[in-house]
């Protein structure tokens, strides 16, 4: 870190770095009254902001702008704090570096952070066209257009599935490796190119498809899980959590499998972003497991049915509360108005197909949790 004047005692200097090719404009909220930033260009593709910000804890966004002018917000801030102790603080690529007043810098941290308030997109603006009367209309799920379309609609947030096939990261919920009758799906999108072209502002329920080969008709929990198989998903976890890590601009996203396994290895394997576990079931027995098993995982989060829920929502919220897990809600029971305005009134976040605007596209009241 360069060294720079003196910092006045009751303030630090907090400077961000980024690399993009696209105009920037940086956005604070938080101890102080709304600041936005313009970045000035350093060398080849950074940018870069300066400002001296009392102790206290904020929100910085992207704001991205166009060609023609046309101006997006990032719609989930990142949060971080400034400490009476720090001096300066570099905020790169979601990684944060403080030095004291002393001089001596202090460790690096990551900014792990629960980004998705409100509604989420399922596979981008809803389910297939041919299975479900939400999806009439609308482009094919999982793919660039139905996630740009679930932005348009005031998404926070889409859920997509990924899987790993033939060496490559595909954006993809049928198994791109199980040849049936009517032949395997063909991919159409690879998870690098949906996070450099989706709209900037739009984070992330990056579900991680993991297919044990050979089952028959057993489950995958229920499968021996040979070495053959551990190596593939390590191979995946891996592969998936380099791509969002050099992804550009940096994705606000939470990552959730049905495999308790893949959610271990996601959680190891990466220091920035939230872990969900994705029960099963339908009833209040298997979410209260799924809330047990999450939590002897140490992860952030539990995926459960709207359904069992609805069964037993008092016990199931107290458990989640007791456990310190952050809930989110899918299954078919989320396309009903009742169940979303009922979800809404308790600030947890769901998959859904049936997409309601916004009054205000950019309102964010519950933006990032610390």
């Amino acid at each position: 870190m360069s060294k720079s004047p003196p910092i006045p005692s009751q303030t630090c200097l907090v400077r961000w770095r980024a690399e993009s090719s696209l105009a920037l404009a940086l956005d604070i909220s938080g101890g102080v009254e709304k600041k936005n930033i313009p970045g000035r260009r350093e060398h080849r593709r950074h940018h870069a902001w300066e400002v001296s910000l009392p102790a206290g804890k904020y929100y910085y966004s992207w704001v991205f702008f166009s060609g023609q002018g046309e101006k997006a917000q990032s719609r989930t801030p990142f949060p971080f704090s400034v400490g009476e102790a720090d001096r300066r603080i570099e905020i790169d690529g979601g990684k944060i570096r403080r030095e004291g007043r002393e001089g001596r810098f202090l460790a690096a941290e990551s900014q792990r952070t629960w980004p998705v308030p409100g509604q989420i997109g399922h596979r981008g603006d809803g389910a297939k066209a041919s299975s479900s009367p939400q999806g009439r209309g609308k482009a094919k799920e999982n793919t660039l257009a139905s996630v740009r379309a679930a932005w348009e609609k005031g998404a926070t947030a889409v859920e997509v599935d990924v899987q790993l096939h033939q060496g490559v990261i595909w954006v993809e919920h049928d198994d791109l490796g199980n040849p049936d009758p009517e032949g395997p799906p063909t991919p159409r999108l690879r998870l690098s190119e949906l996070l450099r072209q989706a709209p900037p502002g739009l984070a992330f329920d990056l579900e991680i498809k993991f297919f044990p080969r050979d089952l028959g008709e057993v489950r995958p929990s229920r499968q021996d899980f040979s070495q053959s198989d551990s190596f593939k998903v390590i191979q995946l976890v891996s592969q998936v959590t380099q791509e969002i890590s050099q992804a550009w601009p940096r994705r606000n996203l939470f990552l959730s499998s049905f495999d308790s396994r893949v959610c271990a290895l996601a959680l190891a394997m990466q220091k920035d972003y939230f872990v969900f576990l994705l029960a099963e079931g339908r009833g209040r027995g298997e979410a209260l497991r799924c809330l047990e098993t999450a939590k002897l995982l140490k992860l952030q989060g539990a995926g459960i049915r709207g359904i069992s829920l609805l069964g037993g929502s008092g016990e199931i919220l107290e458990a989640a509360a007791e456990k310190g897990l952050t809930l989110v809600v899918w299954g078919e029971e989320t396309n009903s108005a009742p169940v979303r305005k009922f979800l809404a009134q308790k600030e947890i976040p769901f998959v859904t197909d049936s997409l309601e605007p916004p009054a205000d596209p950019l309102e964010n009241k519950n933006p990032t949790r610390y």
